[in-house]
């Protein structure tokens, strides 16, 4: 491309050739060589620290419902009921840890106190425990349970709790025929007590009028003191008994 003669003569002009024959100053010739310095460090950290398209980790692939840990209370030999790749159902044993005790026995148990029920069949279920199981740490428990249906049936069988039952209605019974007697002294004793609270208060006017002795009275009022003092001890009575017969009722 020639250039018009008024553009070569622009280029030749004085002020072009000082622009472009001026060395630049210390501070831009300084700036330059940093941005070098810097593009050059970048460039050589590129080189080690790579960016790559595809990235290595660890995956784990669950499923739906996610699967859960199952922790040992103790430590054994797992023995495993399943083969791999086998079908297994709800509530299925699928693996057990290996103790003293065997897998059958721990199956028996379960099936016999599933089926049990409370004053049903205690028989049924004694029958079925009182024999030799292997049932390892719940051997204790299996014991404790033969000993307690074993005593509930010696109870039964003695039926102590109907003859209890009829000895505490024979002793109400008894409490409340005292009490039906107690009732009647009571009656009389009271009647007494008229009699002598009539005779006490005729003493007295004797007494005033100086016609009887105080010695004479003095008996007097101790014979009613005396019979007032009978009657509360047996209205105490009658209230001891009738509580008495109110806790063999309870019992």
């Amino acid at each position: 491309m020639e250039l018009q003669p008024k553009e070569a003569l622009a280029i030749r002009s004085e002020e072009v050739q000082e622009i472009i024959t001026h060395m630049p100053g210390g501070l831009i010739r300084w700036g330059i060589g940093l941005i070098f310095f810097l593009f050059i460090v970048l460039l050589s950290i590129s080189w080690f620290v790579k960016y790559p398209d595809v990235i290595k980790a660890k995956v784990v692939v669950t499923t739906d419902p996610a699967p859960i840990n199952l922790v040992s209370r103790t430590t054994g030999k797992i023995l495993l009921l399943k083969t791999h790749s086998e079908t297994v159902k709800k509530n299925d044993l699928i693996a057990y840890l290996q103790t003293n005790a065997t897998i059958s026995d721990i199956t028996y148990l379960e099936v016999a106190l599933n089926g049990y029920e409370a004053d049903q069949n205690a028989k049924d279920l004694f029958v079925a425990l009182n024999r030799n199981i292997m049932a390892g740490d719940l051997q204790g428990y299996v014991n404790a349970t033969v000993k307690s249906l074993q005593d509930l049936l010696a109870f039964a069988e003695s039926k102590l709790q109907e003859k209890q039952i009829a000895y505490l209605n024979k002793q109400v019974i008894s409490y409340n025929r005292l009490n039906i007697n107690l009732q009647k002294q009571l009656t009389l004793m009271k009647q007494e007590g008229v009699l002598s609270h009539h005779q006490f208060k005729t003493d007295s006017l004797l007494l005033a009028q100086k016609v009887i002795a105080q010695l004479e009275f003095n008996k007097t009022k101790s014979a009613y003191l005396l019979q007032q003092r009978g009657l509360k001890s047996m209205e105490a009575s009658i209230i001891a008994n009738q509580l008495q017969a109110m806790a063999l009722k309870n019992k």
